[in-house]
């Protein structure tokens, strides 16, 4: 066999070849698989709808919430907010009011308030889908 070491079926320098095409392969993967950086600021170019402000659609659910925290859920049960321990100093008025939506006729819309308030701590406001 001309001094070809002989592994199975295959000779040595098919074994050579196929260790650098999966050299090649994975170093292929391996640079298309680089993360990006993502600390780049992605720019956007939004212009937002401005439409007239809803009318009422109903009574405004109301609670005073104060440092300990609380939670206010709208009188549908669609729309909660909730409020974490320390999110603010003092007692505060929190409302969940339906109105109509301008926007989007087909759906309901809701004016959330304190409006522009500034919280110490995250509030969340969720939606339940029914």
């Amino acid at each position: 066999m001309g001094g070809r070491l002989i592994l199975g079926d295959i000779m040595l320098t098919e074994m050579k070849t196929l260790l650098a095409i999966a050299c090649v392969i994975a170093g292929s993967l391996f640079l298309a698989c680089k993360k990006k950086n993502s600390d780049a600021p992605v720019e956007r170019n939004y212009t937002p709808a401005v439409t007239a402000k809803g009318v009422a659609k109903g009574p405004a659910a109301e609670k005073v919430i104060g440092a300990a925290g609380g939670e206010l859920q709208s009188a549908d049960g669609a729309l909660t907010i909730k409020v974490p321990p320390g999110a603010v100093n003092s007692d505060v008025v929190f409302s969940i009011q339906p109105i109509s939506n301008t926007f989007d006729t087909n759906n309901i819309a809701y004016r959330l308030t304190p409006e522009g308030t500034n919280f110490s701590k995250p509030i969340a406001v969720v939606f339940s889908l029914y």
